[in-house]
């Protein structure tokens, strides 16, 4: 039997294998597209704030010191994106695009890294379904959120990669059984590295923290103690220093550029909330797609993360905007299919409890989804209901996505069918509108 508790790894087939080919070949494609959407796309572009993010990379290889947040826009972020782009910047190009030819290559690498994880934590924790994990990597690679946020320079896919990562090498060492301290050990270093590109790492490191202090308690064991300490010290070691001094410099530890104490403290219409904005989650569907993030929260997360509604990789044709309309009413059948997965998991959690990662993926998608609905409120601007904000959850979606089709499967064969063709569908459509 495999450690996550469920049933008996199935005997390798004809089926497994074909999906094991299906998913490597959809992977050697969607490296194509990233580099395809990266090259094609202008790097010294503003999008997203692009140009600030640029001007900290620009500012490390300068100066050659950690800024501050009052120095730039963006120069409240961690810094491991900055420093590995400052690396990377060509020095034999004394402007434009060619400068940045090296760093640009970091978001498309990020992005076929979460499809990667995403295939390989699905083979791990659904082994039940090997007919449907090729669905993961098809669905990792054509999001639309990980196709738009990753051509520009901007930390956005790589911390969404690194934090993925982070969670990953937990959810791997927990459901094959290894979680003594020297694995730990392991874990801690790699979700420290998550939290030295973004905060939203937290989340990740709290799910981590709950199942090891859960299994500390739990089995009252000196290891179970050793490994929850082992995990938190290298993350401390590794990471705690830049936090330590936001909280030092400016009495918070997550200081932003929205926070007075950064300096640089904005306003953007509309600056505030209403209840209503959280109570309408069929915006996407009533609605031109590019007011969506506007006008409601779910629909927002909704349209930013199925669609291009930015329009980072398009225009605002007319007939873009119908493509895009068909894509998220095609989308609808996997998100329902990811919400039953969800659900799932969920039940594995309360039968498993901290025996099996499954609390960890529970626990780690609602927080963050919370934490961004508290962000909203906190930051209540027209800018701050993006899907990219939660690019990390990729991998963990894709597990939800291949549990829930099975649960449609399940109840209906012909539905099961439905939900791949519709997912195919979509894929295409996303190729055709984000990178042709």
């Amino acid at each position: 039997r495999h450690r996550t508790g469920e049933a008996p790894l199935p005997p390798a087939g004809p089926r497994t294998r074909l999906s094991s080919v299906l998913g490597g070949s959809i992977l050697l494609l969607g490296l194509g597209v990233y580099l395809a959407v990266a090259l094609g796309y202008p790097a010294l572009s503003n999008v997203f704030d692009n140009a600030a993010h640029r001007d900290y990379v620009e500012h490390l290889a300068r100066e050659g010191t950690l800024p501050e947040p009052s120095d730039g826009f963006q120069m409240y972020q961690p810094p491991l994106y900055y420093l590995l782009g400052a690396l990377l910047l060509d020095d034999s190009e004394p402007d434009g695009e060619g400068r940045w030819r090296w760093v640009r290559l970091l978001g498309p690498l990020a992005g076929l890294a979460l499809a990667v994880l995403s295939w390989l934590l699905v083979r791990l924790l659904v082994p039940e379904r090997p007919g449907s994990w090729w669905i993961a990597p098809l669905f990792a690679v054509f999001v639309p959120a990980g196709l738009y946020s990753s051509p520009g320079i901007s930390n956005e896919a790589f911390a969404a990669a690194t934090t993925g990562a982070a969670f990953g090498a937990f959810v791997i060492f927990h459901a094959t059984g290894r979680l003594g301290p020297v694995p730990m050990l392991l874990a801690g270093t790699v979700a420290a590295l998550g939290l030295l590109s973004k905060f939203t790492a937290a989340f990740a490191i709290a799910a981590s923290v709950l199942v090891l202090a859960g299994r500390a308690v739990q089995r009252r064991s000196r290891r179970a103690v050793l490994s929850l300490l082992a995990f938190l010290a290298a993350v401390l070691a590794l990471a705690g220093w830049f936090y330590v001094r936001n909280l030092v410099r400016y009495g918070d530890p997550f200081v932003g550029n929205w926070d007075l104490a950064s300096g640089l403290h904005y306003l953007q219409e509309p600056a505030y909330r209403t209840a209503s904005f959280y109570l309408q989650p069929a915006a996407a569907f009533f609605t031109n797609p590019e007011w969506a993030p506007w006008t409601s929260f779910s629909g927002g997360l909704y349209a930013s993360f199925w669609a291009d509604v930015f329009r980072v990789l398009g225009d605002g044709s007319a007939q873009r905007r119908y493509w895009i309309e068909v894509s998220l009413l095609a989308a609808a059948l996997p998100t329902a299919a990811i919400g039953l997965g969800l659900l799932d998991t969920c039940r594995r959690a309360w039968r498993h409890l901290f025996a099996t990662p499954d609390i960890a993926l529970a626990a780690a998608a609602i927080w963050s989804v919370l934490g961004l609905a508290f962000f909203t409120l906190e930051v209540p601007f027209a800018s701050t209901v993006k899907a990219f904000y939660l690019l990390w959850l990729v991998p963990l979606a894709a597990v939800f996505l291949v549990r829930g089709r099975g649960w449609i499967a399940e109840a209906s064969p012909a539905l099961g069918v439905l939900h791949d063709g519709v997912l195919v569908l979509f894929s295409v459509l996303s190729f055709f509108l984000y990178v042709i």
